[in-house]
């Protein structure tokens, strides 16, 4: 079940007028229940991969807090939690991409590789719910919190249906109270709500299906095209990455909204960030806080030592591009990330601090080649997260550097420029709108139009609903 589709409008409107009909003490048997439904509609045998997680971790937390005082015992029901659900996560995610791997290693030493390979279907959502569901376990390991001793309410944090399949990551301390309290009918928060999903059907379905039907399928899978074409098409399709994800997390965070939760932000206008390090802090916001909290700052974080620094941003990163992906080009794509990182640290630690006192590194120029430099560092290594495989991105290169320019005739890639435009003025915007708290102003009866004006946008001008990106991670 998809966040763009009439049965996730369906769930809705059943679930959020019987969550506030009915006494409280049963609306967490109906969040379950509606959870579980949105999820296993796609297939429901994964549903039992959910409910594992839920009960290992419900139960070696309560073990962890009760051993507490015995270190052994207690590193040992954390491990196990490690293991089981980074087990599955494993098998279901990358155990062809080891095969893989090792087929490789056997190449290179002359041996023959092995015939062997997993036909099975990666069950959506793994990658969030398993970080989430780990989270919590790590926490009553490290005393931040205690065992929550309710399984209606465990079942509930791990399943939550608006953010169950590609986030925000929830923290167990964030949202458990959340479904344990009591919520009263708003009108504000059904009006955020609604205001909050349609902004989010906009992005995806006005702007990110429409580029991505231009530039992936007709031109990104085939690296062999004039290289102003490629450069443009990149482009399109790092629009299509930013307006799609976020509109999953408006439309999560709307939807959970309805029934008066609120959620983690996610974005924070990454494509606004003037280096390297603000853009992550700006993007996929609770993945980067899960990475820093449970690898990188285990790891040692930002050491006195340049070169364990770096070692700690380089593997942070790499774990990341393997948590999108069971491929090379993820692969390398977060070792990318993380060189620019170390890079960035190494200018703002080493030689930024020299030079900052001229006024030139304070102007309205650096600062604008500081914004094109990030931009530009994260569109082309863009191009290892859209390609298909290291070949593909081979031939990309190759026709980038060695190709021959041509103009751009067709009408087609104009209209996918102006809304690539229109999409950073939206960024824009939203950002100012944001700063000045200009929606809460908007008078009560000016807000329906607003929303009514959205909804017919979106019936228009959008196009046939693709799968949201993010669902395969």
């Amino acid at each position: 079940m998809s966040f763009n589709s009439f049965s996730y409008l369906t769930l809705l409107i059943l679930v959020v007028p019987l969550y506030y009909i009915l006494p409280h003490r049963f609306r967490i048997y109906l969040i379950i229940l509606a959870s579980y439904y949105f999820y296993c509609a796609w297939k429901p045998i994964y549903g039992v991969l959910i409910l594992f997680s839920t009960l290992l971790d419900y139960f070696m937390a309560i073990f962890i807090y009760k051993h507490r005082k015995n270190k052994k015992r207690k590193k040992l029901f954390l491990l196990a939690s490690i293991f089981g659900n980074l087990g599955i996560l494993f098998y279901f995610k990358y155990t062809n991409f080891a095969i893989d791997v090792f087929n490789s290693l056997l190449g290179v030493m002359g041996r023959k590789p092995l015939n062997f390979s997993l036909h099975v279907i990666l069950p959506i959502g793994i990658s969030f719910y398993t970080f989430q569901t780990l989270g919590y376990t790590i926490d009553v390991y490290r005393n931040k919190i205690k065992p929550c001793k309710d399984i209606r309410t465990m079942l509930a944090f791990v399943s939550f249906f608006p953010q169950l399949v590609a986030g925000p990551i929830e923290k167990a301390s964030d949202l458990m109270p959340q479904l344990e309290a009591r919520h009263n009918l708003s009108f504000k928060n059904i009006n955020d709500g609604i205001f909050r999903i349609l902004w989010g059907l906009f992005k995806k379905m006005v702007i990110a299906d429409r580029l991505y039907a231009i530039a992936y399928p007709t031109l990104f899978l085939k690296c062999d095209l004039p290289p102003t074409k490629l450069v443009l098409s990149t482009l399109f399709l790092t629009v299509v990455i930013y307006a799609d994800f976020s509109a999953y997390t408006d439309i999560a965070i709307g939807s959970a909204k309805l029934l008066g939760i609120k959620l983690s932000e996610n974005f924070n206008f990454p494509y606004l960030a003037t280096n390297i390090s603000e853009f992550w802090n700006k993007w996929h916001m609770t993945l980067t806080r899960w990475i820093k909290e449970y690898v990188f700052t285990p790891l040692g974080g930002i050491s006195k030592k340049t070169w364990k620094t770096s070692i700690n941003l380089i593997f942070t990163m790499f774990l990341i591009g393997l948590w999108h992906g069971a491929n090379y080009n993820f692969v390398l794509w977060g070792i990318l990330q993380g060189i620019a990182l170390v890079i960035y640290f190494f200018w703002r630690t080493k030689i930024f601090r020299r030079v900052r006192k001229f006024s030139f590194f304070k102007s309205f120029i650096w600062n604008m080649i500081s914004y094109f430099l990030t931009q530009f560092l994260w569109i082309s290594i863009g191009v290892f997260f859209f390609a298909r495989d290291l070949l593909s991105v081979k031939n990309f290169w190759r026709n980038i550097l060695w190709g021959k320019w041509e103009g751009l005739n067709k009408p087609l890639f104009i209209y996918g420029l102006i809304l690539v435009i229109t999409t950073y003025l939206i960024h824009f915007i939203h950002k100012k709108i944001n700063e000045r708290n200009l929606l809460n102003k908007i008078p009560y009866y000016l807000k329906p139009l607003i929303m009514f004006l959205l909804t017919y946008i979106i019936i228009v001008f959008s196009i046939s609903p693709t799968q949201f990106i993010y669902y395969q991670f």
